[in-house]
């Protein structure tokens, strides 16, 4: 995306190179229902542990009567699992799978800690 930034002047003149604009990762945005529920699954984290017994109240995630905190412990777990396997360094490691592992680990962690859980 490129923009153009105007002088400061009454003809508006545009300066003569334009900015280019990156894309910021500390903007918010809106992801789709679910979502949050998708990373855990990603992660390997049972289905029992995400579900409650109700179709009611499956609708969002922190609203569900599940233990919340045992569910980061067992995302943190099956991830240290699997970030042993899948580290570069290791043979059969993958450096694309190591980055996708660190990039929901840190998703999940965060979002688990703007609901109040969070894990030492």
């Amino acid at each position: 995306m490129w923009i153009q930034i105007f002088q400061a002047d009454q003809t508006m003149n545009p300066l003569p190179l334009p900015l280019k604009l990156r894309h910021c990762g500390n903007l918010r945005m809106a992801r789709p229902a679910g979502y949050i529920v998708g990373l855990l699954k990603t992660l390997g984290v049972p289905p029992q542990m995400l579900y409650v017994r109700r179709i009611r109240e499956n609708g969002s995630f922190w609203l569900r009567d599940i233990n919340h905190l045992q569910v980061l412990e067992q995302a943190r777990r099956l991830y240290r699992k699997q970030i042993v396997c899948a580290h570069p360094d290791k043979p059969g490691g993958s450096l694309e799978h190591t980055v996708q592992l660190n990039d929901a680990w840190g998703e999940i962690e965060r979002r688990f800690k703007q609901h109040g859980h969070e894990l030492w």
